[in-house]
């Protein structure tokens, strides 16, 4: 069973680099290794500062981003629409 709202809105691009810049956010689940985009909550103003939670896009498992390596988080400004979508459910 997922977690994710389904009626919730959702934004794809929230961390800012230095110029003002928005990027995507990546992942890599701890638990099937699948690389997913995050999609943040659209009330989020700016890329949170405290650990958060998200959905895996592949195997549905809940993880904090505490228990991210610092490989398996990075943030890229184009060339991964195609990724699968891992949902920010708690921040």
């Amino acid at each position: 069973m997922s977690a994710t709202p389904i009626l919730a809105a959702y934004k794809d691009r929230l961390y800012k680099d230095n110029h003002g810049h928005l990027y995507f956010t990546l992942v890599k689940c701890p638990c099937c290794k699948l690389q997913s985009r995050l999609l943040w909550p659209a009330r989020l103003m700016e890329y949170p500062k405290t650990p958060f939670k998200f959905e895996c896009g592949g195997c549905r498992q809940i993880t904090p981003s505490a228990d991210l390596s610092v490989y398996d988080i990075c943030h890229i400004g184009c060339g991964c629409e195609d990724k699968p979508r891992a949902f920010v459910v708690m921040v």
